[in-house]
């Protein structure tokens, strides 16, 4: 883990023990750079019904109710029975609002880790140890789908993304093969090192190994249709 929590080393809630760059032991969140997980939890975390179990735990114990709500929801496992969170699901605006937080950092997660943090349209990736630059971009606007199946997204920087959600460039996908449309002719774009969006022309889209995080050609047809600004 490149950044592991400095806490999770402390007396009350150690699972690893905590050590500098230097590997020499570590007291200071701001000097935590490595850690050593015990053996046999570590092969206890092998188990994926192991994982499940220790999530619920985790989330039941250290969060308060709504987090809960959104961690679960963001996790997929099921709510503690608690009262704290019966009461929240009685205030329903409160409860989607939870809901809502979960799906969307769920979605965020599944496109980036599933697009490697590289950027559909251009191929880039760039990360720091604590950010990386592409977003998780939505094909079919949110705002009118409310739609975080990670099929309707692409992990875009943010230059792409911005011309993306203005209809600037679009995907065709035919039998599988997700080909760039740039609309010619409706932008100017000017760089000195000689970089334009119209470079992308007919380039193929950057993919997530996995299939069923691939962009789905259906949501990819109501881009070219509704976004588009080229000729359709």
């Amino acid at each position: 883990m490149r950044l592991p929590f400095h806490a999770l080393g402390g007396h009350r809630d150690r699972i690893w023990e905590r050590f500098t760059e230097d590997r020499e032991p570590s007291r200071s969140r701001e000097t935590t750079r490595l850690c050593h997980i015990d053996e046999s939890l570590w092969d206890a975390l092998q188990d994926a019904a192991f994982r499940r179990s220790a999530r619920i735990q985790l989330v039941a114990v250290y969060f308060e109710a709504a987090e809960q709500i959104a961690l679960c929801a963001n996790l997929k496992i099921p709510e503690p029975t608690t009262e704290a969170i019966a009461t929240i699901k009685r205030n329903a605006a409160e409860y989607k609002k939870s809901l809502a937080k979960g799906r969307s950092a769920r979605f965020r997660s599944d496109v980036l880790t599933g697009y490697k943090f590289t950027c559909a349209l251009t191929d880039y990736r760039m990360n720091t140890d604590s950010e990386h630059l592409v977003e998780a971009a939505h094909i079919h606007k949110h705002s009118e789908s409310g739609d975080n199946d990670p099929r309707n997204g692409l992990a875009l920087t943010r230059d792409a993304h911005w011309m993306f959600d203005r209809g600037l460039w679009t995907v065709d996908c035919q039998d599988g093969v997700y080909v760039v449309r740039v609309a010619e002719g409706r932008f100017e774009d000017e760089s000195p090192i000689g970089r334009s969006l119209m470079q992308h022309q007919g380039g193929l889209l950057y993919l997530p190994e996995t299939q069923g995080l691939r962009p789905d050609p259906k949501r990819l047809s109501w881009h070219r249709s509704s976004v588009f600004v080229g000729l359709r």
